[in-house]
């Protein structure tokens, strides 16, 4: 089956439950996002009102740290690479980053606390968040 992309209006294939990633955009279209298009639905980072704005102005559909925030929050775990190293943020009892091929890791007991001090070798995350690249949820 097929349908237009709902940021970009492109052609993608979709599947039975009408889910299908745009291979123009990177949209992953989904009925949720077109319920609720102002909300965000994972597997995005950003609602489809803000991501048709985004496509644009030619930005990547990437979160803005406090939508980043809001996503850990709702516990969801995340991977990404932060200068050339690659990490994974696991929220389950605590707040945990590690740093991937590595027994380096940080703990927050709080979100309260993660939010105040993420930081990766002493470098604040909410400062350098232009510096986060590959950013995906981790299932």
């Amino acid at each position: 089956m097929e349908k237009q992309c709902d940021v970009c209006e492109n052609t993608l294939k979709i599947d039975a439950w009408g889910n299908g990633t745009c291979k123009k955009c990177g949209w992953n279209n989904d009925k949720y996002s077109t319920s609720y298009p102002n909300a965000i639905n994972p597997p995005n980072f950003i609602s489809l009102n803000q991501a048709k704005r985004y496509f644009k102005l030619g930005k990547s559909f990437l979160p803005t740290y406090p939508q980043f925030l809001n996503l850990v929050k709702r516990g969801f775990d995340f991977t990404f690479k932060f200068e050339g190293k690659k990490y994974q943020l696991s929220v389950h009892n605590d707040y945990t980053l590690w740093e991937i091929d590595t027994n380096n890791f940080v703990s927050y007991k709080t979100f309260s606390e993660f939010k105040s001090n993420f930081s990766i070798d002493g470098v604040t995350i909410k400062d350098n968040w232009d510096k986060i690249k590959s950013l995906q949820y981790d299932c």
